[in-house]
């Protein structure tokens, strides 16, 4: 508790401004929609619907709406097999800077969807960006809610995806 003159207050950005979107925190495993289908194929949105689930937390933020995963999973195409096939509102990218690549978009105000895989033996450095610093919305965990945590999960970092169209 305390208290502080006006005067003492400054309008510039701190050095450290650190950036924080008010993303809905959707979990693929939720009980209203886990056990749908991905399209016609045998996977369900809690089985295999983590992208649809990270999709659909970035719509609501981008539409200002509640876009929950089943909804989101009616606005997508899926392959037989359960595939997605991606919006071409987004763009896929692969930089070995990805932290700083995803701090930018922040910046911007545009939600990151960050997509790894286990087992493959890659990693990205992180050396731009500390991952402990971004906090976020794992769709198929509840106690993993740093970058950090993720990648120490899935340490091959496959891409990250960001809106950059103009329609939703």
């Amino acid at each position: 508790e305390g208290y502080c003159l006006r005067e003492a207050l400054s309008e510039d950005m701190p050095s450290d401004a650190r950036v924080y979107l008010a993303v809905h925190n959707y979990k693929q495993y939720d009980e209203r929609w886990g056990g749908l289908p991905l399209g016609e194929s045998y996977e369900t949105i809690a089985t295999a619907g983590c992208t649809t689930t990270c999709l659909a937390m970035a719509y609501s933020y981008l539409e200002n709406s509640v876009t929950t995963p089943d909804v989101m999973e009616t606005r997508l195409y899926y392959n037989s097999d359960g595939m997605l096939g991606f919006p071409k509102v987004y763009t896929a990218a692969s930089e070995q800077d990805y932290a700083s690549v995803i701090y930018d978009k922040l910046q911007q105000k545009i939600p990151v969807l960050v997509g790894a895989m286990r087992d493959n033996g890659y990693c990205g450095d992180g050396t731009s960006r500390n991952l402990e610093d971004f906090v976020i919305h794992d769709p198929a965990s509840e106690e993993r809610t740093l970058l950090a945590e993720f990648f120490m999960e899935f340490p091959n970092y496959n891409k990250i995806a960001y809106y950059s169209g103009n329609e939703i």
